[in-house]
């Protein structure tokens, strides 16, 4: 007879499901079969609410941001070509797009 108890890592935790000997930590169990601890583990863990999420939203919503600047793709296209036609960098371009802008 295969022996599922439920157990978990910290007192606030939720209840995982597990099927070897355990060695220590705290247990609820063993049950004889896999829909019994089941079925306790989602009655245990309804109980428990789940850790909350950290603000920001993580590190892969936003992969393309660097230093908090973005810029649309057909805005990038059009200094692109600017920069072409006048023969000089992107970053010339929008120096001189700011300097005529702080000018007035």
């Amino acid at each position: 007879m295969t022996k599922y108890y439920l157990t978990r890592s910290h007192a606030s935790h939720r209840w995982t499901l597990c099927q070897r000997p355990y060695t220590n930590g705290e247990t609820i169990g063993p049950y004889a079969d896999y829909s019994l601890a089941k079925s306790a583990q989602t009655a245990i863990n309804a109980t428990i609410p789940p850790r909350p999420k950290k603000p920001g939203g993580g590190r892969i919503a936003k992969p393309h941001v660097r230093h908090n600047l973005t810029i649309r793709a057909d805005l990038s296209e059009r200094l692109v070509r600017a920069a072409e036609m006048e023969g000089t960098t992107v970053t010339a371009v929008v120096e001189n797009v700011i300097e005529s802008h702080l000018k007035i």
